[in-house]
């Protein structure tokens, strides 16, 4: 049984596992040779997962007609 850890790759085809793991060693290697570039990578997805809440908050007022 998969681990809530693992459920994910589980399911996926071993082609997209080895593909995203690939893109996931790239994206480390990359930021390991330029660590300047770290903080301001995060500022990027702090906004984006910002923006990802903000847009799942309207989704529940459009459903619900209330916040929570």
């Amino acid at each position: 049984m998969a681990t809530a850890a693992n459920r994910v790759s589980a399911q996926t085809s071993d082609e997209i596992n080895r593909r995203l793991r690939w893109q996931m060693e790239e994206r480390l290697a990359y930021y390991e040779a330029h660590t300047d570039q770290i903080e301001t990578r995060l500022a990027e997805l702090d906004r984006e997962w910002e923006s990802a809440n903000a847009r799942g908050e309207c989704f529940h007022i459009c459903l619900h007609g209330k916040q929570q």
